[in-house]
């Protein structure tokens, strides 16, 4: 029997069941009501009791359901809720597996919801990613490792964010996870908002069969609106595919207040994606280059400034190796190293930082670009260079790839210099390239004006990955993958280990006494030499 002992509609609007969440929404006084049952809002009441309506033998109208509206919608929350009427009126002893883009991905959004629900209802088993209900059905976190199901007779498959699946295990876990003919009321639930053009493909595959040719925007889309669903933009393709795909907000809680913030924060490309639910390309300018030119004019007024209240001379703001009365010619400096010995440029770029003014401040740079065809000799180029800064500044970090130039690094550290590694994995260039948007973006970064160092930042690109965005270079044709970025990434680096060591100024220090201390300044042996002791500990 495939019939469930509830309805959706009976279930969710069932003072005595219902879905139980921790930040309901109060309608009357439009804030957050705390814990209590779920009420459905406007589209989702009318959506979800469309969509899961069973016939006399069990099945629903649709064995795919896509659910994509912009962020903060609530797809998680009626994933959530959907699976918890799933498990508790379904036949017993049903199936139903959670997949995401990572576990901890599954764990911290829907499985959190779900574990809420259950636990106020009692009498479940809940284990770290399983919950075993009374009537032996199963809730289960799938990760990547699909092959841990092959075969299995799931009945209810929820794919959360389905935009972030690109890989090759994501595709074979998806086909193994399609709806079961021998389970009348098999059902995929997916929920997401759009993804990027060349890379979500997996998604925009559902997205093409689901939605009309209107919504795609004359890409092939296969489906038909649904007019009785209107004004919600809802589609259908035959039996097999339902596809609700909206760009509006439609929640009370996305207030334009709310919009205009997110506008000033997000990349545009990012907005369009998260806020419009609008299909986006991987690859934008990485920074509108007025930031940059705002970056040198702010800078260049405070060097004035400086002059006057100082009556130093100062022409133009430039790189502090060249202009030895610099205002920060003192301050621990951060240097870091993007190679590339034969088609890229080699680049060096040295920050500091102000910790009262929370500013990250440019003090010098170098590019070498190698002749076409000609190696660039790193001993004989920046191994020289190190060493001249070395004697001028108060070095603090020397950063760079190890791949890179694993053997010079060891030679800088057998001199007495502070190296430290940074791998341009994915992982630690996302970071660093979104530090050094939000420095500019937030005019937290001075620099001195430089023609090459800004056509390295025009030239750079933000690669948009499931993580966050990357600086990269436009490979899009030839002539464009020959234009250089290497600046830019070393800039990256360099300001990212600047803003992980900046020690903010907390005012006053007080000092207090110890009366129980009886130590005693020591005088150094006459015999001591400052290289015996570690640099950082040096005069």
């Amino acid at each position: 029997m495939s019939k469930f002992t509830q309805s959706f509609d009976e279930w969710i609007d069932n003072p005595e069941f219902g879905f139980y969440i921790n930040d309901n929404w109060n309608i009357e006084e439009n804030t957050d009501g705390g814990v209590g049952l779920l009420k459905l809002l406007s589209p989702w009441d009318v959506i979800l009791k469309y969509v899961l309506v069973q016939d006399e033998q069990g099945r629903f109208p649709y064995s795919t359901v896509l659910l994509s509206a912009i962020k903060k919608s609530g797809k998680t929350v009626m994933a959530a809720c959907v699976t918890a009427w799933y498990a508790e009126c379904a036949p017993g002893g049903s199936e139903i597996f959670i997949c995401a883009n990572s576990e901890e991905q599954s764990v911290r959004l829907i499985f959190k919801d779900l574990k809420f629900h259950f636990e106020q209802r009692g009498g479940s088993r809940i284990l770290k990613d399983k919950i075993i209900l009374k009537n032996g059905t199963l809730i289960q976190v799938l990760t990547k490792n699909y092959t841990s199901n092959a075969g299995g007779r799931h009945a209810l498959v929820i794919f959360d964010e389905l935009w972030g699946a690109t890989s090759t295990a994501d595709y074979r876990r998806f086909d193994e996870m399609t709806p079961i003919p021998t389970i009348p009321h098999s059902l995929q639930l997916i929920t997401s908002y759009a993804g990027f053009y060349g890379e979500s493909n997996l998604l925009h595959d559902v997205y093409l069969r689901s939605v009309d040719d209107d919504e795609a925007n004359g890409e092939g889309g296969q489906g038909t609106l649904i007019p009785e669903l209107a004004p919600y933009p809802c589609y259908e393709n035959g039996d097999a595919y339902f596809a609700y795909w909206d760009h509006e907000p439609r929640m009370p809680w996305q207030t334009q207040k709310y919009y205009d913030k997110q506008l000033q924060t997000l990349r545009p490309s990012a907005y369009i994606r998260l806020h419009e639910n609008r299909w986006v390309t991987s690859n934008e300018t990485f920074i509108p280059m007025e930031w940059w030119k705002t970056a040198v004019d702010n800078f260049t007024q405070v060097c004035h400034n400086i002059q006057e209240v100082a009556d130093r001379p100062i022409s133009d703001p430039q790189q502090a190796d060249l202009w030895r009365s610099h205002p920060y010619v003192d301050n621990p400096l951060y240097l870091a190293i993007d190679t590339g010995m034969k088609h890229d440029c080699t680049a060096i770029i040295g920050v500091t930082t102000d910790a009262e003014l929370g500013k990250v401040i440019m003090m010098v740079h170098k590019i070498w670009t190698p002749v076409e065809g000609e190696i660039l000799d790193l001993e004989s180029t920046i191994e020289p260079y190190i060493k001249e800064l070395s004697g001028l500044f108060n070095i603090v970090d020397i950063t760079c790839d190890p791949s890179q130039m694993l053997q010079l690094m060891t030679k800088f550290r057998g001199m007495g210099l502070p190296v430290s590694e940074f791998t341009q994995s994915e992982g630690g260039m996302i970071s660093a390239s979104q530090n050094l948007y939000d420095l500019l973006h937030d005019k937290n970064l001075w620099a001195y004006e430089s023609a090459e160092l800004e056509t390295h930042l025009k030239n750079s690109i933000a690669q948009h990955t499931s993580r966050g965005f990357r600086i990269v270079k436009d490979k899009s044709n030839r002539r464009i993958a020959r234009k250089k970025v290497d600046a830019a990434i070393a800039l990256a680096m360099a300001a990212y280990k600047a803003v992980l060591d900046i020690d903010f100024t907390g005012g006053e220090v007080i000092r207090i006494e110890d009366p129980f201390s009886s130590r005693q300044a020591v005088p150094r042996p006459k015999d001591f030499k400052e290289e015996d002791i570690p640099w950082e500990l040096r005069d």
